[in-house]
């Protein structure tokens, strides 16, 4: 009677110390990561989220959890939440043991920004289903979402438009005395600017290529005050009118290879 007395205790011990030590074997195992196959975006896009969670014990888990939150201007696939200030993601996931599972989600940027994914929170249970633990997976992930692109007659009357009509795409001035290549030889160019030894090199006349002195170029000034005074806060409508311009002219910029400067009052965390 008593050598099973203190078996059974024995055995109560080991199973009391492994029912203790299994939510740290776990943790040690347990690894998510979530990611875009893209760095950035622009509104009303609908980019796929890939989450990737992996079980490395050897004992697999019935039950797991993850709870997190995003921001309300994000349709996230199956988040639902009352809530104004954000929206709330749960799910729930049997992992086998040395495994990793793969799930995709669609989501929608309703509004420009800087959007990040913070922390997932997860809870589970043990293998027989007595205890439960949670914990915090440390992974963030970040999207940019761009305002969309206008053309810029859309956004402002060309007699608004900045300078009048641009006219010129390139260098105004040509340096005679900076000498930076050469180019093929259209009829038009004096017979002292022709490269000779390009021309022996090629097989078609070629007539020197020079650096320009003056350029064709805008600098933008983004002035993100809507009232008068900082205390009095920020008019959102007038503010993403004005960022829309910007970005309109900045595309047209890009696209013509124009030189351009821009700047900003607007502080980084509402940039």
């Amino acid at each position: 009677m008593g050598a099973a007395l203190g078996i059974l205790f024995f055995m109560v011990i080991v199973t009391n110390t492994f029912f203790d030590k299994w939510p740290d074997w776990v943790r040690k195992g347990l690894c998510i990561t979530r990611s875009f196959p893209i760095e950035n975006c622009y509104v009303g896009d609908e980019v796929t989220m890939t989450w990737r969670i992996g079980n490395k014990s050897r004992l697999p888990l019935t039950w797991f959890r993850l709870d997190t939150c995003f921001s309300p201007f994000i349709e996230f696939e199956n988040a639902k939440s009352d809530r104004k200030n954000w929206v709330e993601y749960r799910s729930v996931h049997y992992l086998p043991k040395q495994s990793e599972s793969k799930y995709d989600y669609n989501c929608t940027f309703r509004k420009r920004g800087y959007y990040l994914f913070k922390d997932v929170d997860y809870q589970f249970t043990d293998y027989l289903g007595f205890r439960t633990h949670d914990g915090r997976f440390n992974d963030n992930v970040a999207m940019y979402v761009y305002p969309n692109l206008r053309s810029i007659d859309a956004l402002v009357e060309k007699s608004q438009q900045y300078m009048g009509e641009k006219e010129v795409k390139r260098w105004v001035v040509e340096d005679p005395l900076i000498h930076v290549g050469s180019r093929d030889y259209t009829g038009a160019e004096p017979m002292k600017y022709i490269h000779w030894n390009a021309t022996a090199q090629t097989g078609k006349m070629q007539v020197k290529k020079f650096a320009y002195t003056t350029e064709v170029s805008a600098m933008i000034l983004l002035n993100a005050q809507t009232k008068t005074h900082f205390w009095q806060g920020s008019e959102e409508s007038l503010l993403e009118q004005m960022v829309e311009t910007v970005a309109a002219y900045v595309a047209s910029f890009e696209k013509s290879n124009d030189q351009y400067g821009f700047a900003s009052n607007c502080p980084v965390h509402e940039g």
